[in-house]
């Protein structure tokens, strides 16, 4: 996901040995059933709600987990 550079490419951070978890980090993926073997298979998601911290860095996501970048906030918010 680099943009193009000399030399050689650092690891893919979705190898197996790398990638842990579900992509909301709440359950191993051990316990999803999925055994992956290279980068390129899917990372499982779980049923929960992701709940990272938006761009905003005041409102979490609500979407069910998911692989990518979580939605922009579109909390509606107050400002006196």
């Amino acid at each position: 996901q680099d943009k193009c550079h000399k030399g050689p490419c650092k690891p893919c951070k979705l190898l197996p040995r790398y990638q842990k978890t579900c992509p909301c980090g709440k359950i191993p993926l051990s316990l999803l059933g999925n055994i992956r073997k290279s980068c390129i298979d899917p990372i499982e998601t779980c049923p929960n709600i992701c709940e990272k911290k938006l761009e905003c860095q005041v409102h979490s996501c609500q979407d069910k987990c998911h692989t990518g970048p979580c939605p922009p906030c579109n909390a509606q918010v107050k400002v006196p």
